[in-house]
This record gives structure tokens, sequence and C-alpha cells, in this order.
């Protein structure tokens, strides 16, 4: 069982600020998802959106450069700084964060 990290930093590269403000967002979600059972074992995948949460006290709050990050208080923070990045998938651009304990990483536009 990996270790989890109570106290870390929050990160986003420059890219990732490009990106929102290329497509005129300025808040970000970061949510932890239990998923599987029945045959398959449990395990956490996160999911990147756009937006507010719905429940924000669920949630902690960290801003960069006019970008709000709402982050789970659900996410298992494994390394000193939660990294926030950008990168090329499927012909295009996501956001993915280094520093989880997840099994997979989704973005949702």
């Amino acid at each position: 069982m990996t270790d989890m990290n109570t106290e870390y930093t929050v990160s986003v590269d420059n890219e990732v600020i490009e990106f929102m403000k290329k497509m005129d967002k300025k808040e970000l979600k970061l949510d932890i998802i239990l998923t599987g059972g029945g045959c398959c074992p449990f395990f956490d995948v996160s999911e990147i959106d756009f937006g507010k949460p719905e429940q924000a006290d669920l949630y902690d709050v960290y801003e960069q450069d006019d970008i709000k990050l709402n982050i789970s208080k659900k996410t298992k923070v494994i390394e000193p700084v939660l990294h926030f990045k950008l990168k090329e998938k499927f012909g295009g651009e996501m956001i993915y964060v280094e520093g989880l304990d997840v099994k997979q990483q989704y973005f949702d536009e």
C-alpha cells in the first residue's frame, strides 16, 4: 500500500493555463471515483473536468494565474507536488496529473 501525502503543493504548467485560456475556462475539477466490483477488484480513477463542483465543501481549492483548481478531498497524493500537465492524446490535448495514486486518469471536456 502506498502512503498518502497529506502535505503537498500544487503546480500547473503554463501549457495547461494557456490551454484553458484558449478554451475560455477558468476552473478545473479533479474527482476521484471508485470503480470495479463484482468479478473485478475495486480501484480509484481520476477524472478532470472543467467547471465548479456541485458540493464545494468536498474539495480543496488552489489558485494559480487566475485558474481555480478544485481538488477532491478523496485525492490520494503520493508525491510532494500534485502536478497538472498537458499531453497529446488521440490527436488532441488532454490535462493529466502526476503525483496521484490511481489506476487510470480521464479527462472530460
